[in-house]
């Protein structure tokens, strides 16, 4: 009997989920046995049968548990932030590819919030070094009620502050945010025209293309960050675009005392 590709992928324990599944064969890095030799499969539904082969190659996609990884490695990277030893807050975990981008880079613990429920991976659900408040929206998290991880409190605020968020404008949370940031923490946030600028900046496929408006974010969303407290380090365009093809941004900025 036959197996969806994805399905087999993570039966096989070549993948750690479904969802990576997915992306790996859209990125054409799943190979099996065709006709002349090794062919990509080209659908996560695609029948797989119990002695049929499956190789998955080297990519990118395979780094983190999802795209957001990539996204925050190469901000970071530009940035020049340090992880090492950092304790993080991650809002909208999700699945948590910003928290493995930043375990990999050498974060000591971090601590995610997320609206949602059942989302994390569960590699990094089963890790000790992380740990996801669920059914919780930032906007009702106060400093002196976290908890790390290890169990201890985040007294002084976190040294680094990563979000992604959608279907919301990130930059109205900017003063929040400011709150539990320690003195001289970093902030890297993930702005989305097309939440931050709402259905009339949009084309019909949902995309913001107008240079006037996405200049015109770019000063809003600095002038907000400055406002909360935020010294602005820098305003990067996002190395991915944006699943529904819309062009993102990092604010990349530093708590002031």
């Amino acid at each position: 009997m036959s197996t969806r590709a994805d399905v087999a992928l993570v039966e096989r324990g070549l993948v750690r989920s479904r969802t990576l599944a997915r992306r790996l064969i859209e990125a054409g890095a799943v190979l099996t046995d065709g006709p002349g030799g090794e062919v990509p499969v080209t659908r996560a539904a695609q029948p797989i049968f119990p002695d049929q082969p499956l190789r998955v190659l080297e990519s990118e996609t395979t780094r983190f548990v999802s795209r957001g990884g990539n996204k925050l490695d190469a901000a970071l990277q530009a940035a020049g932030i340090d992880c090492t030893g950092l304790d993080a807050l991650d809002v909208g975990m999700s699945t948590g590819g910003f928290t493995h981008c930043l375990l990999a880079r050498g974060a000591r613990q971090v601590l995610g919030i997320e609206v949602g429920h059942g989302q994390l991976d569960p590699v990094l659900a089963a890790d000790p070094r992380v740990h996801c408040l669920e059914h919780t929206h930032i906007r009702d998290v106060h400093l002196a009620d976290l908890r790390l991880p290890d169990g201890s409190a985040p007294a002084q605020g976190f040294a680094l502050i990563v979000v992604d968020l959608s279907f919301i404008a990130a930059s109205h949370l900017l003063d929040k945010l400011a709150t539990l940031a320690a003195p001289g923490g970093r902030l890297t946030c993930l702005i989305k025209p097309q939440f931050e600028l709402g259905p009339q900046a949009r084309n019909r496929q949902g995309i913001v293309r107008a240079d006037a408006d996405l200049d015109g974010l770019r000063r809003d969303v600095i002038q907000r960050a400055e406002d909360a407290g935020w010294q602005v380090n820098d305003w990067q365009r996002c190395a991915l675009v944006g699943g529904d093809g819309n062009q993102e941004y990092f604010l990349i900025a530093t708590r002031r005392p």
